[in-house]
């Protein structure tokens, strides 16, 4: 259930990340899904997110948004794809 949530979360967050406006809707969304992947232990997605929600509240450049941005969603694939493998495991 706690993965679940994570997937429906990443799901619901990174294309705000992206294309929300103003600023601090982008800002927010980094924070929670900072905090949500720190609760299952996706420690470089929660970093990342940080890293993310750090250079929105400083007004980097779209440039570095847009390459934080892609960092933060090949580290998503990388934490849904291991997510997946566990349940993959689990239900065996």
């Amino acid at each position: 259930p706690v993965l679940a949530l994570f997937e429906d979360q990443c799901d619901r967050l990174l294309p705000l990340m992206a294309a929300a406006d103003p600023i601090s809707a982008r800002t927010d969304a980094a924070h929670t899904l900072k905090g949500a992947a720190r609760a299952i232990g996706a420690w470089r997605v929660a970093s990342l997110s940080e890293t993310l929600e750090t250079a929105l509240d400083q007004g980097r450049s779209a440039e570095t948004l847009r390459h934080l941005e892609r960092k933060l969603a090949k580290a998503l694939a990388e934490a849904r794809a291991a997510i997946a493998e566990r349940c993959r495991s689990a239900a065996a």
